[in-house]
């Protein structure tokens, strides 16, 4: 049985494999935009003891989550709870539509098994991906705005 530990429901995106993966598909400059945007660090203390806490460890996280191509996060958003998460995207660069994870009991999830779970949640995302644009492909008509209609 799993109880929360979290007194708030929200967690800032640098705190989660979600969030990681998702600010990856960002230029740093609206990765940090969107960070201060919301807050910044100065709710950090309230998160998992591994948190990110500053804006440079959130830069250097970003930069590993973009080059592995998934984000990870070990008793960050809480304690006690680990996650591995990449982002699905229109296409193999397009902006990112949503993310994939998968969380655990950090207890359960060694480096090992993140790995593993990680080429799963890969491949779900390059499966999503590749769907996207089946989406559009039913479209009767667009609008000047871009709004389409789909059938």
């Amino acid at each position: 049985m799993y109880q929360p530990m979290l007194t708030t429901n929200t967690v800032p995106l640098y705190a989660t494999a979600s969030g990681k993966a998702w600010l990856a598909t960002l230029t740093a400059d609206e990765a940090v935009a969107n960070v201060m945007h919301n807050g910044g660090f100065k709710h950090a203390d309230a998160y998992g003891p591994n948190v990110i806490r500053s804006m440079d460890g959130m830069l250097r996280e970003i930069k590993v989550t973009t080059k592995r191509g998934f984000g990870i996060a070990v008793n960050e958003a809480e304690f006690g709870v680990s996650a591995v998460a990449a982002s699905v995207r229109a296409g193999e660069t397009g902006p990112a539509l949503g993310t994939v994870s998968i969380a655990g009991p950090s207890a359960r999830m060694s480096e090992k098994r993140m790995q593993e779970l990680a080429r799963l949640v890969l491949r779900g995302t390059a499966e999503l991906s590749d769907l996207w644009p089946l989406r559009f492909r039913g479209a009767t008509s667009a609008t000047m705005d871009g709004a389409t209609e789909l059938a």
